[in-house]
C-alpha cells in the first residue's frame, strides 16, 4: 500500500503543463499497432469486480511520509482519481486471446539487465548499512541485504564487526562541533501547570505546560505507565517546541516532554531543568550559539528531529547530552533521576 500511495503522489510535484501529441494508450481513436486488425473485446460489466474508493490523498501522504499541503490536495485529488478510474477502465479488456507482444526499446529495462551481482552484505544494525552505503560506488546502486524487518532481525550470517565506542568522554566532546539541525531545534524549558488522564487512552497524560509563550501548550505524553501525574506536576521539562501538532488519541499534542529511558524502555525519568531555568529559554550546547528554529514542516519532511534525538544520552553523571555537548540552561545541565548512559527522547 506504501509503494502504491509513492506512486500515485510522487510524480504530481514534478508534473508540466505540457500535454503529449501522442494517442493515449487505449485510446479507441488510436492508430493499432502494426499488424494488429482485432477490435478490443471486453469483458461484461456484471462480470467485473467492484472498484475500491477512490483513495483519500491525506491518508495516502500519511502513509507515504509525504507532506503535502491543502491546495496541493485539492489539486491533485481529481488527477490522481482520473488515474484511479482509468485503471479501473483496463479491468474491462479481456486479454484471455491476446497474443504475446513484446513491445520495442524494452533492452535494458529489466532487472536482469542492470542489477549487479554483488554478495548480499549483512549488517548489525541500520545506522551502520546507512553509514557504509554513503561510500559505495560503481554504475550501479549496491543493494544492501537487510534480513527482516528494520530494527529487528538483520538475517542469517550477521557477524559482528569491532568498532570504536560511541561513548563520548570529556575530554573527546571539545572536539564536536554542533550541526545546524541541533542548533535549528526549538528544546525549550517549560513548566508543567497540570496533569490529566487522557479521556480516550490510559497510557497518556494530558499536560498544559507553560513555555513562555501567549498561551500554555496542550502536550500529551505517555508518561502514565511510568510515573504518577505527582511527578509530573510542577517540574521543569523540557519541550520539543517545533515538532508539527499531533493527534494522539483524538486530542491534538503541541510539542513533545523529553524523557530518559533504560534500553528496555523499561524505566523512564522525566528529563528536568535545574531550579533557577526560566521557562521558555531555548536549549544551548556547550556555548554554542543557537540559529532560527527550522519550521514544523521542514522538521517534518526532513526528518530532522529523529536524525538529532538518536544522538541524545545521558552520561555517567545523569547529564543530558549529544554527542558528548551538555544540554545546557542559563541554570545548569538537564538531568534525569537516576538514569545512566540512557537514551533521551
Amino acid at each position: 500500500m506504501l509503494a502504491r500511495a509513492e506512486l500515485l503522489l510522487a510524480p504530481l510535484r514534478a508534473r508540466t503543463t505540457r500535454r503529449s501529441s501522442r494517442a493515449r494508450a487505449f485510446d479507441p481513436n488510436s492508430t493499432p499497432l502494426q499488424g494488429s486488425h482485432a477490435s478490443v473485446k471486453r469483458v461484461p460489466e456484471s462480470d467485473l469486480p467492484p472498484l475500491p474508493p477512490l483513495p483519500d490523498l491525506r491518508e495516502l501522504a500519511k502513509m507515504a511520509a509525504i507532506d503535502i499541503t491543502d491546495e496541493e490536495i485539492e489539486d491533485w485529488t481529481p488527477k490522481v482519481h482520473e488515474i484511479v478510474k482509468w485503471f479501473g477502465k483496463l479491468r474491462e479488456i479481456d486479454l484471455s486471446n491476446a497474443e504475446e507482444y513484446e513491445a520495442p526499446g524494452r533492452e535494458g529495462l529489466m532487472a536482469d539487465d542492470w542489477m549487479r551481482d554483488d554478495e548480499p552484505e549483512y549488517f548489525e544494525d541500520v545506522e551502520r548499512m546507512m553509514k557504509e552505503s554513503a561510500h559505495w560506488d560503481g554504475k550501479f546502486i549496491k543493494v544492501p541485504a537487510v534480513g527482516g524487518s528494520v530494527g529487528t532481525d538483520f538475517g542469517p550470517g550477521a557477524t559482528s564487526v569491532d568498532e570504536p565506542s560511541t561513548t563520548t568522554t570529556a575530554s573527546a566532546s571539545s572536539a564536536v562541533t554542533p550541526n545546524e539541525e541541533l542548533l535549528g531545534m526549538e528544546l525549550k524549558v517549560g513548566k508543567v501547570l497540570s496533569v490529566e488522564n487522557h479521556p480516550e487512552s490510559e497510557k497518556l497524560y494530558v499536560e498544559m505546560v507553560e513555555c513562555g509563550e501567549d498561551e500554555p501548550r496542550l502536550i500529551c505524553s505517555g508518561l502514565a505507565p511510568y510515573m504518577s501525574k505527582d511527578d509530573v506536576l510542577g517540574k521543569l521539562v523540557i519541550v520539543v517546541a517545533n515538532l508539527k501538532p499531533r493527534n494522539m488519541a483524538g486530542m491534538k499534542s503541541n510539542g513533545m516532554l523529553l524523557a530518559a529511558s533504560d534500553a528496555a524502555h523499561e524505566n523512564v525519568e522525566l528529563l528536568c531543568a535545574p531550579e533557577g531555568a526560566v521557562p521558555g529559554e531555548r536549549i544551548t550546547w556547550d556555548g554554542a550559539e543557537n540559529i532560527e528554529p527550522h519550521g514544523v514542516n521542514k522538521v517534518a519532511k526532513k526528518k530532522i528531529w529523529e536524525g538529532v534525538q538518536k544522538d541524545l544520552k545521558t552520561d555517567a553523571t545523569k547529564g543530558a547530552n549529544w554527542n558528548g555537548l551538555p544540554m545546557l540552561t542559563s541554570a545548569g545541565q538537564c538531568t534525569c533521576a537516576s538514569l545512566t548512559d540512557a537514551n533521551v527522547g
